[in-house]
């Protein structure tokens, strides 16, 4: 009877492991190229004004543009499964929560304060034709 009970629990423990251990989704780099302007902005949760115009421009290349202040301008990206790696004086890290043909949720963290980026598709670039 001990061994049974040691054996269901391993059994258990490794089921719940296997089901934790679950990678995220790889997100299609056609369906990031383009260009996305801002809807809204949070900062810390609540909303903010200062990013009212901001925008991102991700290319095929590798290269990305942006008008956010901390680095704004064009430099390097990398995509790796929801998360986008952006190079340059200082490298920001963004979590892609959620992306589809015309919308793009982006969250980063930035000078202590959490920002989170609802952004609309404003170009075709790398749909489908």
């Amino acid at each position: 009877m001990k061994y049974s009970n040691q054996l269901i629990a391993a059994v258990f423990l490794f089921i719940v492991a296997e089901c934790g251990s679950e990678p995220k989704a790889e997100i299609e780099t056609d369906k990031l190229v383009g260009r996305w302007e801002i809807e809204q902005a949070t900062r810390n949760g609540k909303p903010t004004g200062t990013l009212d115009q901001l925008f991102f421009v991700f290319s095929e290349d590798g290269n990305m543009e942006t008008n956010l202040p901390t680095l704004e301008g064009e430099s390097p990206y990398e995509l790796e499964g929801n998360i986008i790696q952006q190079q340059g004086s200082t490298d920001i890290t963004y979590t892609i929560e959620a992306l589809n043909e015309g919308r793009l949720v982006l969250t980063t963290e930035l000078q202590n304060f959490t920002f989170r980026f609802l952004l609309q598709r404003t170009d075709n670039v790398g749909e489908a034709d």
